[in-house]
């Protein structure tokens, strides 16, 4: 077996969530289409990462570390836990490290062990597709903003938009549940409530996908409170209609890239 093929027949073992190209013509048949992640990525890096650290916060199989470094970081720290302590595992992300990008810098770590302590501090952190998993959401988010230096990013899905005030909504079972097709193959969200219609606000939350314990989600349709939590202040906006909420937020503005994104998109 040539290393070509030897290579497809290893990508193949893998049910992979990123679409990432390995060169060659081989690309991992992800649940999140390339020109989404491409879209993604636009924004997320609208702030520059040339010379500058990114610290990757729930990083699956790898796809924004990866951008991270071909559009200029000088130093990219790819985290996760949940993920890959799951049935999804963490096989993925160490093949497209191992051929893609072996100076890439990885930490098996919790959102909640996140700090300047454990991990240090970063030009760029993206914590995109996080929060709604997070049992203790705001938690969540001090952690991500503590080792922020610069730019937060932090995407997510948001619910009760018809609420005038920031609110919050606990899905107890497997409403937001993704779980795979029978016989292998892709993984499928089993109903999905929360991806009705997104407005900029606040934040969506569930507990870890690992634990199957209920999701929480929150929204606004008038009010961007969230990243105060953090000291992060709103600054202006634009609207996106391929992905959920992602506000790049800074210490002193933020910028918002808003819409509805693919279901198979949100993790």
């Amino acid at each position: 077996m040539d290393a070509h093929t030897e290579l497809a027949d290893r990508i193949s073992r893998y049910d992979w969530f990123h679409t990432i190209d390995f060169g060659d013509g081989i690309v991992t048949k992800g649940h999140c289409a390339a020109d989404i992640l491409r879209a993604k990525a636009d924004c997320y890096f609208s702030t520059s990462p040339v010379r500058k650290s990114v610290l990757d916060i729930g990083c699956w199989d790898g796809y924004f570390s990866l951008e991270a470094l071909r559009r200029g970081a000088s130093r990219v720290l790819a985290t996760d836990h949940h993920v890959w302590h799951g049935e999804w595992g963490r096989g993925a992300f160490d093949l497209v490290r191992e051929h893609l990008a072996p100076n890439l810098e990885v930490k098996d770590i919790d959102i909640y062990d996140i700090s300047p302590a454990t991990i240090g501090t970063f030009d760029i952190v993206l914590f995109t597709g996080v929060l709604y998993h997070a049992r203790h959401p705001l938690l969540a988010l001090e952690r991500a903003a503590s080792v922020c230096a610069g730019t937060l990013v932090v995407e997510t899905v948001l619910d009760v938009t018809d609420v005038a005030r920031p609110a919050m909504v606990f899905y107890p079972g497997p409403e937001l549940r993704m779980t795979r097709r029978a016989g292998g193959g892709r993984t499928v969200l089993v109903s999905r409530p929360c991806c009705a219609t997104l407005a900029s606000g606040i934040f969506a939350s569930r507990p870890p996908r690992s634990r199957g314990n209920g999701r929480f989600s929150t929204g606004s349709s008038k009010t961007r409170t969230s990243p105060r939590v953090a000291s992060f202040t709103p600054a202006a906006s634009t609207s996106r209609a391929d992905f959920p909420l992602i506000p790049v937020c800074r210490r002193s503005d933020m910028l918002h890239c808003d819409g509805l994104g693919p279901a198979d998109c949100i993790g």
